[in-house]
């Protein structure tokens, strides 16, 4: 399976400048998520365009295409912790049904969701 991200209209989580973005991709799973993808960070930019990349279904979803997958795209900082930007969640089917067409999923900041509440 090959998969491309990027993101539009990003937070900006740095002081002076942009954000500098990457992602994580996790297979979710009873014993908890697992890491399956790290991108490469994309400097000053809200709207990334990261590397396309290859992945077997059996690494992504543990082989059922029905599994959550967990998208996180954070802020990388020299000097401190990642700041999360967002995340989604999608599954394998959702995403195959798009083949090569663009789709928007929103990323969602916990902490921001919670205040709203």
């Amino acid at each position: 399976i090959v998969i491309q991200f990027e993101g539009a209209g990003l937070d900006k989580k740095d002081t002076f400048g942009k954000s500098d973005p990457f992602y994580e991709v996790y297979r979710v799973g009873a014993s908890g998520d697992v890491l399956v993808k790290r991108s490469e960070v994309k400097d000053n930019t809200l709207n990334p365009r990261w590397k396309a990349f290859e992945v077997s279904d059996t690494q992504l979803c543990g082989a059922d295409e029905n599994n959550i997958i967990k998208i996180k795209v954070y802020d990388y900082d020299q000097t401190d912790e990642a700041d999360l930007i967002g995340e989604c969640e999608t599954t394998l089917a959702a995403m195959r049904k798009c083949k090569n067409e663009m789709v928007e999923i929103a990323l969602i900041n916990p902490k921001k969701k919670k205040k709203k509440k």
